[in-house]
């Protein structure tokens, strides 16, 4: 996958998608997407823009993927509470799929020492007891399956 933040350099002309975001930097990226912060030239407003980075190995899935994607993207939508990210628009542009969401600033959890040395599912399983009010038991096993789908705000107060 290209890094499209480091691609842009800093004295280029930064990164467009869909005529409107530009790419400032690359938070995360996976086996089917990426993330980056952008910023919208339209509100001017910075936020986080997952794209669908399909890779050859991927091709003869392409449509089961970007409904997965769409799919992904519409159950956030469906999701408001103060710990979990707002979705805000999906769209295509030529082969690209993506959509916006708020942009969290901080650590990734990964990095933040939350649980060193330790694999991720026990540490959401204790986030899951100390924030079940967001996110019904029957999706939890899905959503942690995908917690890097969607960035997830740690409840400070709780």
């Amino acid at each position: 996958m290209v890094d499209l933040a480091a691609a842009a350099g800093s004295d280029a002309e930064p990164v467009m998608i869909a005529g409107r975001y530009a790419v400032e930097a690359t938070l995360g990226c996976g086996g089917m997407g990426a993330v980056y912060r952008v910023r919208d030239d339209r509100t001017a407003r910075r936020l986080a823009l997952k794209k669908l980075t399909l890779q050859a190995k991927h091709l003869e899935a392409t449509p089961f993927l970007v409904s997965q994607f769409e799919r992904e993207y519409h159950t956030l939508c469906q999701l408001a509470h103060p710990c979990i990210v707002e979705a805000y628009e999906y769209g295509m542009d030529g082969s690209d799929v993506y959509y916006t969401m708020e942009l969290l600033e901080g650590t990734d959890l990964c990095d933040s020492g939350l649980y060193p040395g330790e694999e991720p599912a026990p540490f959401f399983a204790t986030w899951h007891r100390r924030s079940h009010s967001c996110i019904p038991d029957a999706s939890f096993t899905a959503i942690c399956r995908r917690a890097t789908s969607a960035r997830l705000r740690r409840d400070e107060q709780s």
